[in-house]
This record gives C-alpha cells, sequence and structure tokens, in this order.
C-alpha cells in the first residue's frame, strides 16, 4: 500500500514492495544496520532512527536529493510534514509483518466433512 507524505513540500509515495525492499536492506547496509526496537523507543535516539528508516524508504528520484539520513532530517518540515511521516512509517512497518489474521489464514483446517463422522 502506497503512502503520500510531503518532504521538503513535495509529495512523496513511501511503500513497501519488494523493490523497496531490496533498497531498503542495501541501504541499511550503508548505515551499519536497521535500527533496533531500543533505538526506536528511546526518546534520546527515535529521532535519528526513524529518519534512518524514512531515507532507506525513500523511492529512487527522492533518494538522490538526500545524500544521507541528516539531510533529510534538515530537508523536512517537522511541524507542518512530520506527523503523516511518523504515520506513514508506522503503516509501512505494519505492511512489512504479516498480523496474526493474516498468518492464521495460512494454517488448515479440517473440512467440516472429516469433523462429521
Amino acid at each position: 500500500m502506497s503512502h503520500t507524505v510531503k518532504i521538503d513540500g513535495r509529495e512523496v509515495a513511501l511503500e513497501w514492495t519488494q523493490e523497496t525492499a531490496k533498497r531498503y536492506a542495501y541501504r541499511m547496509g550503508e548505515l551499519g544496520g536497521e535500527p533496533t526496537g531500543r533505538q526506536l523507543s528511546n526518546p534520546r535516539t527515535v529521532t535519528t532512527a526513524l529518519f534512518k528508516v524514512l531515507w532507506a524508504l525513500l523511492p529512487a528520484a527522492e533518494f538522490v536529493r538526500h545524500t544521507d539520513p541528516e539531510s533529510l532530517f534538515v530537508a523536512v518540515d517537522h511541524e507542518t510534514e512530520g506527523e503523516a511521516i511518523f504515520t506513514a512509517l508506522a503503516a509501512i512497518y505494519r505492511d512489512r509483518s504479516p498480523d496474526a489474521e493474516k498468518k492464521s489464514t495460512s494454517l488448515k483446517s479440517p473440512s467440516p466433512e472429516s469433523n462429521s463422522e
């Protein structure tokens, strides 16, 4: 699913696809790895962690505008663009991992006929 946000006044579509996953893995390798849950929940490190994630998720056309997560951080208007970006990142994290309902539907259950004996 695509999530449109504004970055530096431009509309940018963020989404989790196979291509995004490849770019994300490569870019996170450039940064030394994906932020940990601790970094994402610590008030002192959460902003840096979120901008690393955002930078790694950028589509190619927007990625070339920002040489690193710090330049992306500076480009974002935190008052007007920050909340929508945070909401989109949370949605993308959900898109990356199947939820419990999706997991349970992949399990085969016995058919009603097999239980009627």
